[in-house]
């Protein structure tokens, strides 16, 4: 460009000769006639940025002034990288004009929609959404164009994945039915039990094994049986019973273990009930509540204690129901909406009534009504905690589109946007993103509907999704351990029972599987590099307990390499990146405790020897501090739990004491807080509480309360400043917490916070782009029997809300693995240790990786 021209000639004077012995116009002109790229701005090939005239001394010509160099892009924010159609996505571009003036700021996408952007004198953020899925393999590129008073502009671009829900329809189970039940196992196959169809009454069952997406057989009920409930036990068996038979009402109960593929009878119930509805209480034993009997809906409660195979009477309900929801809140308590109420002799009609049971009392205690009678509606509990009603029968059997929400801090309802059409007998489930589905359903005049909406809390506003591959009414469903959705079985368009079934894949929220590692490993590090890509180091596995193989994995592709291999094999080691964008491998274990410590350069792939640390350990956590320096605390040593720190000099390559931790710690957890001090919490043995390093003084103080003893546990940044401390095993009674506090640096305490739904220790925790923490994996004990598992599980934490829910299960139980978190916002997973539940007693190590789209 011009300026560049200019840039050259003064340095010729200043090196050649003195001020004046140049005609620097003239030598600008005849450097252009000789070299007219030399001196081309963008958008023209003349040296005047197109305007034909020579270049500007000062002086006008017969062109127009000089444009000078074009916008400066200073900033660049994309909201989300991975979408579902109709969800936005916020883009951002702050610019500036080096000589000055007015910029102009204008956007284009390749797909979708732009609404009308908004912008300041140098900034412009804009919206995009997509109604509709973009071609196979296309990803939507939104562009922000800059342009400057003289005319020249900057661009930025940016993609985004845009993910399709959609239905798949596997194998047709091997009988027709309606009226039965769906049960998720602790396998993560499902099993469907009984049904009917016309008058003929079903005792068969079948597996749906989402890994081969087939149905196969497995053993057959004790009793042919409809219109019953079904409920998965603690220890992992289903609890079956009432229904309808052609004898009549049934009050009879059975189990079925998946281990054995096999059904044997339990006790019975007092009351013979159909229409009920079963719930699992947090103490494990089962709530059956209302129903009808053979003269019409009952009010009576019942509890079974699986431990004993026995029922026991419970307080019952306010009023009798039939057609009702049950839904378990998060503080243990059962919320029951609406239903039937009457006899036979007398009619029915719908209730607007609601009422909540408290397991801890056995009682029962009425709770505000909802806004209109509802019958056949469905009920889902939010993450927020509060509860979602959606359509109904009705005031004699009219469909309802109306919806509401019920807050049990409260105990009262709300409206929220009614659903896009009247429904009842559909499904509704929680998607692992916290949106709701909606699908089938009777609609007006009693048509059944294939039709999905999707119903989001965060803007309480529905969208409509994907059609079922059929119309269905009151079909099973379940949501699968992948987040997905099986819908099986249900009454088509005449009525008659359905032998099909189909799979609903929510595109996000879920996991798909990645390139495999080039072996198996656990206690091995993942960390995120400048360039994207992921270093994974180290790590034991069955044939080499200590590894010094080294992969890295692309995220474009999903793939792993090999690079170069560490000097030391080490497992338990902890790894960092430096400001230089170095990784400094430091301690581990290789029979013993190592000292040693190696630098990695991704760009050259090689490794190199770097001061070893005062102590040899393990077990221990290293932390990036804002000088750039790297805090090593605590660890195991030859067996033993030590309190020592000492800290890493990058410029000098190596490693200076500095004060020992208040307690020795190992298998703990070090987070850089915003004040660019160090919280430090748990850790084994006598490790309990908590303490922070401050680097400007080099000294610990403890927090001013302790948190709950624990080791095997995470501890996360949130955005809020606060850390997340979740999940472990506490040395005092060798019990898992699925406990999570809060630590608040303002006030330097710990508080409580919601409960995970999964006790476990060893897990994963990553910071999502969202502001949400995704916990994963772990160790969890199988029943009463002190024998670890891998959970295969994943939860996610709301900040604003406190509270946990469900997401996707990855497609393999991991514990002492790790996550890192993409530039793109999705998440990776790789080895760990793994024990199958229906496999062998060992453990088993995956060499498989696995991706999350958040």
């Amino acid at each position: 460009m011009k300026t560049r021209a200019y840039r050259v000639l003064a340095l010729a004077v200043l090196l050649g000769c003195g001020v004046g012995c140049i005609d620097f116009d003239q030598e600008l002109t005849d450097l252009c006639e000789r070299s007219p790229s030399f001196c081309e701005a963008d958008g023209g090939s003349t040296p005047d940025g197109g305007d034909g005239g020579l270049p500007d001394s000062g002086t006008p010509d017969s062109g127009t002034p000089d444009a000078g160099p074009p916008p400066t892009l200073v900033g660049a924010s994309q909201s989300v990288f991975h979408v579902t159609p109709w969800d936005p996505a916020d883009f951002s571009v702050t610019a500036e004009a080096s000589q000055g003036g007015a910029l102009r700021f204008s956007w284009s996408a390749t797909h979708g929609a732009l609404e009308t952007p908004r912008d300041t004198a140098t900034t412009s953020e804009v919206r995009w959404s997509t109604a509709t899925c973009p071609p196979e393999g296309e990803r939507p590129t939104i562009t922000a164009t800059v342009t400057h008073a003289g005319g020249l502009t900057a661009t930025r671009s940016f993609q985004l994945d845009v993910h399709c829900p959609k239905w798949t329809a596997p194998r047709s189970m091997a009988v027709v039915r309606a009226a039965h039940t769906v049960t998720l196992l602790a396998s993560g196959k499902v099993l469907v039990a009984g049904g009917l169809q016309g008058t003929t009454t079903f005792a068969s069952a079948e597996l749906y094994d989402p890994a081969t997406v087939t149905w196969g057989a497995t053993g057959g009920m004790t009793t042919v049986r409809h219109s019953h409930a079904a409920v998965l036990l603690r220890s992992g068996k289903v609890l079956v019973m009432g229904g309808r038979s052609s004898s009549g009402v049934l009050a009879s109960a059975e189990l079925y273990d998946p281990g054995t593929g096999t059904w044997t009878a339990t006790g019975g119930m007092a009351r013979a009930r159909s229409h009920h509805v079963a719930v699992v209480l947090r103490s494990g034993r089962v709530l059956v509540m209302g129903g009808a009997d053979f003269e019409g809906p009952i009010s009576t409660a019942e509890v079974y204690d699986p431990d004993a195979g026995t029922w026991a009477a419970t307080g019952g309900m306010t009023a009798a129901r039939m057609g009702f929801q049950a839904s378990v809140l998060l503080s243990g308590r059962v919320l029951v909406t609406g239903g039937l109420t009457g006899s036979l002799r007398d009619g029915f009609r719908e209730l607007a009534t609601a009422e909540v049971y408290d397991p801890a009392t056995g009682a029962w205690s009425a709770t505000s009504s909802m806004s209109l009678p509802r019958a056949d509606h469905r009920a889902v509990v939010l993450a927020s905690g509060k509860v979602l009603v959606t359509g109904a029968r009705s005031r004699g059997g009219t469909p309802s589109a109306a919806a509401e929400i019920y807050d049990p801090n409260t105990g009262n309802w709300t409206a929220t946007s009614s659903m896009p059409r009247a429904l009842s007998h559909h499904l509704m489930l929680p998607l692992p993103t916290g949106k709701v589905l909606v699908a089938g359903g009777m609609e007006q005049q009693g048509i059944p509907s294939a039709s999905v909406e999707l119903y989001d809390p965060a803007t309480s506003t529905w969208r409509s999704g994907p059609s079922m591959t059929r119309a269905r009414v009151a079909p099973g469903a379940v949501v699968l351990s992948s987040g997905e959705i099986l819908v099986a079985g249900g009454e088509g368009p005449d009525a008659s029972a359905l032998d099909s079934s189909e799979v609903y894949d929510p595109a996000v929220g879920t996991w798909r599987s990645a390139g495999p590692l080039s072996r198996s490993r656990t206690l091995h590090t993942t960390t995120l590099l400048p360039s994207g890509k992921v270093l994974l180091v180290g790590g034991g596995s069955p044939d080499a307990p200590e590894s010094g193989v080294a992969e890295l994995g692309d995220p474009a592709t999903g793939q792993w390499v090999a690079t170069g291999r560490m000097g030391q094999a080490r497992r338990g080691h902890t790894a960092s990146l430096l400001a230089t964008g170095k990784v400094l491998v430091a301690g581990g274990t290789a029979t013993d405790s190592l000292s040693s410590a190696e630098l990695y350069d991704s760009a050259t792939g090689t490794w190199s020897p770097t001061g070893s640390m005062a102590t040899a350990r393990s077990a221990h956590a290293a932390t990036v501090l804002p000088s750039g320096k790297v805090l090593v605390t605590g660890g195991d040593l030859a067996g033993s739990t030590i309190a020592t720190a000492e800290l890493y000099d990058p410029v000098s390559g190596t490693w200076s004491a500095t004060s020992s931790m208040r307690v020795a710690r190992e298998d703990h957890t070090a987070t850089l807080l915003a004040t660019g001090k160090v919280l430090v919490v748990g850790g084994t043995t006598t490790s309990q509480g908590a303490e922070i390093y401050d680097p400007a003084t080099g000294t610990w103080t403890p927090t001013h309360n302790a948190p709950w003893p624990r080791y095997g546990h995470t501890a996360t940044l949130l955005a809020t400043g606060k850390v997340l401390v979740a999940g472990g095993n506490t040395d005092a009674s060798d019990v898992n917490p699925a406990t999570a506090e809060l630590y608040d640096p303002t006030t330097n305490t710990f508080a409580a916070t919601g409960q995970m739904g999964r006790i476990r220790r060893d897990l994963e925790a990553v910071l999502l782009p969202s502001g949400k923490v995704l916990v994963a994996g772990g160790r969890y004990v199988n029943g009463r029997v002190a024998t670890f598992y891998g959970a295969s599980d994943v939860e996610l934490y709301d900040p604003e809300l406190g509270t946990w829910w469900v997401t996707g299960a990855m497609r393999t139980p991991r514990t002492s693995h790790t996550l890192v978190l993409l530039p793109s916002g999705a998440v990776w997973a790789t080895g760990g240790d793994t024990t199958s539940l229906s496999g062998p007693s060992g453990p088993s190590q995956p060499s498989t990786s696995e991706l999350y789209l958040p």
